[in-house]
């Protein structure tokens, strides 16, 4: 199964300014930092590199030991992704996933593990994912992973109390949780209330963060309104509309056949006429944009005339340009 490209790559912007400040000891310790918090993923994506090498990278022995974490994951990559030039994240999961939870049934939800850190099931929901038991998937989103988040959101009251890697992680979970939410799956399939339940007060807790993009906040908000909509509960999708229609755009592709859903089974014409008006709304915001377009495209279109008669009429002109190269088709 694919999964978005920022769930298992790498990119962050401390890796790439501590790397050219050639410091390897600062380095090392940062790369160890994230395996605690539980970004493996996002660390193999550094390590698999043929051009990154833990080993030939000279440090004071007092940083290896420090940092066990990360060249227990250096061994890992080494022998289960270079060694054997498996690259793709479906060829390692498995093994990822013995390697970081040890001897556990993946189908067991409520399974202990040893692993810390805020980002500690990420490996758990990808493989999940990749053994398509999108079930299963859902109940570690709902009973373990949305419950880890409202826990440290809720402790958060000020900026100083975000923990360090929050952001990062959060945005991933996100991703993640995006992942089941755009199959249009009814929750149903999770055979646990959690799930909802707690997706939702996930959910209010990021839309009132402001560290979380708009981006991620609409995201979130088409995959509720979507798994509403899924489990046929139109009544809570109609309210949950109401709520926060500035995160659901109804001319977006992933939001459009769950609003024409929704206006086919609500209950009142009043339900109705409050839908249908926002839908012409859009329509008409659209149509006004389009106009406006064709209008631009038209003034463009007679600048460029009037710039191509102008050189026409003035031979010096035309004749500068072929010799520069910027006019020859003239």
């Amino acid at each position: 199964m694919a999964l978005p490209a920022n769930i298992t790559s790498g990119g962050d912007s401390n890796v790439l300014s501590i790397a050219a400040s050639n410091n390897k000891g600062l380095l090392i310790r940062f790369l160890n930092e994230q395996v605690e918090d539980g970004f493996y993923t996002l660390v193999i994506d550094y390590l698999k590199d043929n051009n990154f090498d833990l080993n030939t990278m000279k440090v004071d022995e007092d940083v290896k030991a420090q940092c066990s974490k990360l060249y227990e994951l250096g061994e890992f990559v080494d022998e289960n992704i270079k060694a054997k030039e498996r690259y793709e994240i479906d060829e390692w999961i498995e093994p990822l996933f013995n390697f970081v939870y040890g001897d556990i049934d993946s189908s067991d939800i409520d399974a202990p593990i040893n692993t810390t850190g805020i980002y500690r099931f990420s490996v758990w929901l990808i493989y999940l994912y990749q053994r398509e038991k999108f079930g299963e998937a859902m109940r570690l989103i709902g009973e373990r992973i949305a419950p880890l988040l409202i826990n440290v959101s809720y402790q958060i009251l000020e900026d100083d109390d975000r923990p360090k890697n929050f952001d990062k992680a959060l945005m991933g979970y996100l991703d993640l949780i995006n992942v089941v939410m755009e199959m249009g799956l009814p929750t149903s399939m999770a055979n646990s209330e959690a799930y909802l339940s707690n997706l939702e007060v996930l959910y209010d807790y990021v839309i009132e963060d402001p560290h979380v993009g708009n981006d991620y906040k609409t995201q979130f908000s088409i995959g509720m309104f979507n798994t509403f909509i899924a489990n046929k509960d139109f009544t809570k999708a109609f309210e949950f509309y109401g709520l926060n229609s500035e995160y659901i755009p109804i001319d977006n592709m992933a939001v459009y056949e769950s609003f024409k859903e929704l206006i086919r089974n609500v209950n009142n014409a009043h339900d109705t006429s409050v839908l249908s008006r926002n839908v012409m709304t859009t329509i008409t915001k659209q149509e006004i944009y389009n106009k406006r377009i064709d209008t631009l495209i038209n003034e463009v279109s007679a600048f460029v005339k009037k710039v191509y008669l102008y050189i026409e009429n003035e031979p010096d002109m035309k004749k500068n340009l072929q010799i520069l190269g910027a006019g020859a088709q003239l």
